[in-house]
């Protein structure tokens, strides 16, 4: 059964940041692995947000679409409703319309379904209303909505310490 639920930007940022495949291909094989050893999985709204891309990501999803993404099921859309109903009530509307378009409900929706911790790079931000609005303003951060529906979050780097990986440097050609 999996332990950790990842979301979209996982992949996103790894791949152009500071995991890129052509630089640290280790943490492309290890999320492989750990998928096919059922340790790790993403909800199909991850896939589906991801793979319309042209380029190295979208490809490398779409070749593992079936050991890596999961579609819900209807306890993921009643826990999915109950993520909407709460992001309406709590934030103002552009914020909502935006965590709503996007895999971000369902990560937490799948994720508390299954008793998952979800994997995300959002680091979890400081809510004020705005004044004269009941409504909480600016961006929607997946770690606060996780804290109210009690789904623990991790970022990348401690789901590598947790699953006990490495990656491994090799100096180039230097000529």
């Amino acid at each position: 059964m999996p332990t950790y639920c990842l979301d979209s930007d996982v992949y996103v940022q790894a791949h152009r940041n500071y995991y890129a495949h052509d630089i640290v291909p280790g943490f492309w094989t290890a999320l492989e692995r750990w998928s096919k050893a059922g340790q790790i999985v993403s909800p199909s709204a991850v896939f589906d947000e991801l793979s319309g891309q042209a380029d190295w990501l979208a490809n490398w999803l779409v070749e593992r679409r079936k050991t890596l993404f999961r579609p819900p099921d209807a306890k993921v859309f009643e826990v999915f409703r109950a993520v909407s109903d709460f992001v309406w009530r709590r934030y103002e509307v552009p914020e909502a319309e935006e965590f709503l378009s996007v895999a971000d409900p369902f990560v937490v929706a799948y994720a508390a379904t299954h008793n998952l911790t979800v994997v995300t790079m959002e680091v979890r931000k400081d809510e004020h209303k705005r004044r004269g609005s009941e409504k909480i303003a600016g961006k929607i951060k997946l770690p606060n909505v996780c804290e109210h529906f009690d789904v623990p979050y991790i970022n990348t780097y401690q789901l590598i310490r947790n699953l006990k990986s490495k990656f491994v440097f090799q100096a180039g050609d230097t000529k």
